[in-house]
């Protein structure tokens, strides 16, 4: 019996630690596919489109293409990915290279097993004044609870967020997702 319930303690204890697998994040991440004058498999949010996005050559940190988005407007600009499967528990871990001024995050857009959008989650701004590339990274939990009547978290969309009154460059997105180990662990809040 005290074996058992040793045994028991140590699972209950790694268990939020353990995963089960870790996917990668992968859509266009340096921007060097290109459709027509945007970035393949990424799209401006429709309904906040302030600011302008460009493709750029040189000086790229990765490849030969890098983005610029330029945000004067009062709203944010929202550049967001590919569906890609996840579940309540997961972490998602995303970096980016970044340079300019102003501010940006990296999040996600959540979705049901209806592709429906359920919300936006995103971290703390990243501030940045430089001319240099600098490596930034960003990590998010998937929530674990139901949202209302749209269910729970069956897929995510990277988001790149940028505030207004920002110039942020960016290339050489990354991100993998850390599935939870088991249903258990998902199921936990």
């Amino acid at each position: 019996m005290g074996k058992k319930l040793t045994l028991f303690v140590i699972i209950g204890f790694w268990g939020f630690q353990a995963f089960a697998e870790s996917k990668e994040i992968s859509s266009n991440n340096s921007f060097e596919e290109i459709d027509g004058n945007f970035p393949a498999n990424w799209t401006i949010n429709n309904n906040l489109k302030p600011g302008t996005l460009q493709i750029l050559s040189e000086s790229a940190q990765d490849g030969k293409n890098y983005l610029m988005i330029k945000n004067d407007a009062k709203q944010v600009f929202h550049l967001y990915g590919a569906l890609i499967a996840a579940a309540p528990g997961d972490v998602i871990r995303m970096s980016v290279y970044v340079k300019g001024t102003g501010t940006f995050r990296l999040g996600v857009y959540i979705c049901n097993r209806k592709n429906q959008h359920i919300k936006g989650i995103y971290p703390e701004a990243v501030k940045i004044e430089s001319s240099d590339w600098q490596k930034k990274d960003f990590e998010i939990t998937m929530p674990c609870e139901e949202f209302k009547d749209k269910g729970c978290v069956a897929a995510i969309r990277p988001v790149i967020v940028v505030d207004s009154n920002s110039e942020i460059n960016l290339d050489n997105f990354s991100g993998q997702i850390e599935k939870a180990a088991t249903d258990e662990i998902n199921k936990r809040g």
